[in-house]
């Protein structure tokens, strides 16, 4: 049976989800906003889940359809034939997120629409109403509704994907792992020439890398998925998938040093390599990014640094990015440093020119990922 099914990414990763895809050997449909939707088995729905570095969930799609007011919302919700993800005794949840609709303003009452035609469409096919199970259900829905549009979803992740199990702490602000994930996969980095990472807070981003170099996937660890209370679950293929992605594991053959400047952010850094099986392949030093020695040829860097909340913050920082920039400049050689900024007019003291601009977001802040390539 061939699904459809669509995964979720934070905006401006979509391209990079869309090569994982691919070298996955998934069947891409099309690259959307905040998402690629693909075509596959289920099988190839439970890979995704274990291997995918940027999405945040994968969904099966079911339905997309104009919703004016809350009983158009209704009535295309129970146009939808769910008894194949409710063969009898599975327990719901409905989820939705609400925009720009002129009648319907409120996430909680939207879900209630939707979980109101599902049981009544059910019951009135089956006999059964599905009970609710908020915070551990059998199926959970997804509703988007944008607007006049609602989209209407399976979700088969469960808990989001960026929930990789091996934060055991983490700094203030850190950055989500899927989005760490992309800035290394968008860097092009090779998983074999050094990485760099000289500010490096909780580790994230070293992390991430540490598990592309290993070839670790990115979920291996979790213990519960969505699709496992699906009706097209099968055990014996998803340990067969589980034992190969372990098979494929490999020791590392690169260096990846991260730094910071503050010795609590490394304690937390190494603790959380540690519980990612990362922790031999990352060197973490105590240093700050001004005292970066000089790496070897063809090395790659990537640099959150702070973005400065406040006026008093933005003028320190001034300082900080025409230093970083003078640094890349003696330091590197042969090499790309990249820098995700959330302040694009800071982005402008690094006295370097940028050969390759990105936007993405980090939560809600719109982002610059620049790209400086020192010869």
């Amino acid at each position: 049976m061939i699904f459809n099914f669509f995964a979720t990414t934070a905006l401006g990763l979509e391209h990079a989800l869309a090569r994982e895809l691919g070298d996955l050997n998934m069947a891409v449909s099309s690259v959307d906003k905040a998402g690629v939707s693909f075509r596959g088995s289920f099988e190839d729905c439970l890979r995704a889940n274990i291997q995918l570095r940027t999405a945040n969930r994968v969904l099966i799609p079911l339905s997309t359809f104009s919703s004016p007011g809350p009983e158009d919302l209704y009535e295309g919700t129970r146009a939808i034939d769910w008894r194949p993800f409710f063969p009898g005794g599975r327990t719901l949840a409905v989820s939705a997120t609400v925009r720009d609709s002129s009648t319907i303003n409120n996430s909680l009452f939207a879900a209630l629409t939707v979980k109101d035609a599902i049981v009544d469409q059910l019951r009135d096919a089956t006999g059964r109403r599905p009970d609710v199970d908020r915070h551990n259900p059998d199926v959970r829905v997804v509703l988007r509704l944008t607007g006049e549009r609602a989209i209407l979803a399976v979700d088969t992740s469960g808990e989001g994907l960026h929930l990789r199990g091996y934060r055991r702490s983490s700094t203030e602000a850190p950055l989500r792992e899927t989005l760490a994930a992309g800035l290394v996969l968008l860097s092009g980095w090779n998983g074999r020439e050094d990485f760099h990472d000289p500010m490096c807070g909780s580790g994230t981003i070293s992390i991430e890398a540490g598990l592309i170099a290993r070839r670790i996937p990115p979920n291996l660890r979790r213990e519960r998925y969505g699709f496992e209370r699906l009706p097209w679950f099968d055990r014996a293929a998803w340990d067969r998938i589980r034992d190969a992605a372990r098979a494929a594991i490999e020791p590392g053959e690169c260096v990846i040093e991260a730094a910071d400047a503050d010795t609590e952010s490394l304690r937390i850094a190494r603790a959380n390599a540690l519980a990612a099986g990362v922790d031999r392949l990352i060197r973490f030093t105590l240093r700050d990014i001004r005292e970066l020695p000089t790496a070897r040829r063809f090395s790659t860097l990537v640099v959150n640094p702070p973005y400065g909340d406040r006026l008093g913050e933005v003028r320190e920082l001034k300082s900080l990015y025409r230093d970083m920039g003078e640094v890349f400049r003696k330091r590197l050689r042969d090499s790309s440093a990249w820098v995700l900024t959330g302040n694009a007019g800071l982005a402008k003291f690094i006295p370097l020119k940028a050969s390759a601009k990105y936007t993405l977001y980090n939560g809600a802040i719109r982002c610059k990922y620049l790209r400086y390539d020192i010869h």
